[in-house]
């Protein structure tokens, strides 16, 4: 049974505490881009945990 972890991952909090040493170059007050921000903060970008590993392709010998 999937069973999530406890707390976040170590990468997580790091990312965390990097964000709050950006400076902010001016406040987002605009309803879409507020929409975009939080969905930016809750899916920042794939997190590859693994590559998949694929058996070499035959190739066509001439």
């Amino acid at each position: 049974m999937f069973r999530p972890p406890s707390g976040p991952r170590a990468e997580v909090v790091e990312e965390q505490g990097l964000k709050a040493t950006i400076p902010e170059i001016a406040p987002i007050a605009d309803a879409g881009s507020l929409s975009v921000q939080a969905m930016y903060e809750t899916n920042p970008y794939p997190r590859w945990t693994h590559l998949a590993r694929r058996p070499p392709a035959a190739g066509r010998r001439a």
